[in-house]
């Protein structure tokens, strides 16, 4: 099996990185996450034409029709710039939904909105006191009047998006299990605040919201699980870029701080740190290509045991590669206005996306190990 990129793959990598260097360098991240939306409309605008926000949607929609391969591409290097605009939440999380679960009508009244840039999705899963469940669901919705409609209350606690999203998708209780839910943000209470990795987010407070049942069906926890799989292999692919501008940050820097008269790269101490960074960034590069390939597999257990058992390693390289970044920055890695701290600040909040590294191992250890 050829695990090189093609080349198309290639050219959309130069294309999204040629975009991210000219505008997302350190002082410019630092403005936006000081400005009121805390993202650039104009840069969502250029997703927008290079045809990243619709990458993964159907083309009959207006979108690229692409895989998970240039999924990965893409978010790989957003984590490289540590991107600020809320393409995870719109496109990873939102339109992959829509995709799955929506029916033909509601995909082509919202994704080609999506691809083009002009309406912003959020998931609301998360509620208070459930820590990682997805299916332990406080929220209810009953049907009103005929029934084409429907009635969400319930509380939705971190959801990345939710202070700019036009339209929230919410986890619900029905008769017949956990739904999934189209609600107006104009129609829910927004209490908006940035994340500690500097993205913007929000709780939200559904009383009686009105809503529409995204599909047909009013138990749809597994599409939940699905979008849950592709979004963690995203973020898989995103903690590659975080952590690889962490290593050769730390390197460059290495090479440039001087002490006792010579630049500290010299001492063969900390060039096995540095030595041991690359191997762990290696190491989470392959269980990045795992959690990248298990998507494609037909049996969703399977598919989930490997994506997990893939964010494990991730997750615990990521840590590691970032501490040493912090430890062999000094005192300066805990500054603001340098940028490596931020980095470690994303690869921290990505391992406690959906699960964290605990749980992570007791439901794979659950589940067989790795060889089941």
């Amino acid at each position: 099996m050829d695990f090189d990129p093609t080349d198309e793959q290639r050219m959309l990598a130069e294309t999204v990185n040629s975009l991210l260097d000219k505008r997302y360098d350190a002082s410019s991240r630092l403005k936006l996450l000081d400005s009121e939306l805390g993202w650039s409309r104009d840069l969502w605008q250029q997703y927008a034409q290079l045809g990243l926000l619709g990458l993964t949607v159907d083309e009959q929609y207006d979108g690229a029709g692409m895989g998970g391969a240039e999924l990965a591409t893409v978010m790989e290097s957003f984590g490289r710039s540590l991107v600020l605009e809320p393409y995870f939440a719109t496109v990873v999380l939102g339109a992959t939904l829509v995709s799955l679960a929506g029916t033909p009508e509601q995909k082509q009244a919202i994704l080609p909105k999506v691809a083009a840039g002009e309406l912003l999705l959020a998931f609301g899963y998360a509620e208070p006191g459930t820590r990682w469940s997805q299916t332990d669901v406080g929220s209810t919705a009953v049907p009103e009047g005929d029934g084409a409609g429907w009635r969400v209350s319930g509380e939705k606690i971190a959801v990345v998006g939710a202070d700019s999203a036009d339209t929230l998708i919410v986890t619900a209780v029905t008769p017949d299990g956990i739904g999934l839910f189209l609600v107006d943000r104009a129609d829910v209470t927004v209490d908006a605040h940035p994340m500690q990795d500097g993205q913007r987010g929000g709780d939200v407070l559904l009383d009686r919201a009105p809503a529409q049942l995204l599909g047909t069906s009013t138990d749809a926890i597994d599409q939940v699980d699905a979008v849950i799989d592709v979004a963690t292999a995203a973020l898989c692919a995103e903690a590659i870029g975080v952590c690889e501008r962490m290593l050769w940050m730390t390197v460059d820097y290495m090479k440039t701080r001087v002490q006792f008269g010579r630049p500290i790269a010299v001492f063969q101490a900390l060039q096995f740190r540095a030595a041991d960074m690359y191997i762990q960034l290696e190491q989470a590069k392959s269980m990045a290509l795992l959690a990248r390939l298990s998507l494609d597999g037909d049996d969703p257990a399977e598919r989930r045991r490997m994506v997990r058992a893939a964010k494990i390693q991730i997750d615990l390289a990521s840590r590691k590669i970032g501490q040493e970044s912090i430890q062999l920055h000094g005192g300066i890695g805990m500054t603001m206005e340098y940028p490596v701290g931020h980095y470690f600040k994303r690869s921290t909040v990505i391992a406690k996306t959906f699960a964290d590294t605990s749980e992570l191992i007791e439901l794979v250890g659950a589940d067989g190990g790795l060889i089941g």
